[in-house]
């Protein structure tokens, strides 16, 4: 196919060679070959668009790693005793739990 394109235009230079004789009629003929070689192989005798694209990637899997890891920890049950934040992963947090439970089971029972 590509080299039909090229023997296409070799037909148009024949054709501008006709020009002095019938100039319209080789313009018309010349017009259809053109566009039979931008049919044929259009990397060559095509309309040439250009487009400057620049791409740039971020590595996103440490944001959302970190992201998961505070939702995960925002999930958790925590107990405030004090000015401390006391979760489940905290030493000790199970003592500190049963502890307020227990105070707090007291309290509603009118013992402290």
């Amino acid at each position: 196919m590509k080299d039909s394109a090229d023997a296409f235009l070799d037909r148009m230079v024949d054709c501008m060679d006709e020009a002095t004789t019938n100039a319209k009629g080789a313009r018309v003929k010349a017009n259809i070959l053109q566009w039979m070689a931008e049919k044929r192989d259009p990397d060559k005798y095509g309309q040439r668009t250009r487009a400057d694209i620049n791409v740039k990637t971020v590595d996103l899997t440490s944001i959302i790693k970190d992201a998961n890891a505070r939702l995960a920890a925002a999930k958790q049950p925590q107990l405030v005793q004090g000015d401390r934040i006391i979760t489940a992963d905290s030493p000790g947090a199970l003592t500190h739990a049963q502890n307020a439970i227990t105070h707090a089971t007291l309290d509603a029972a009118g013992l402290l």
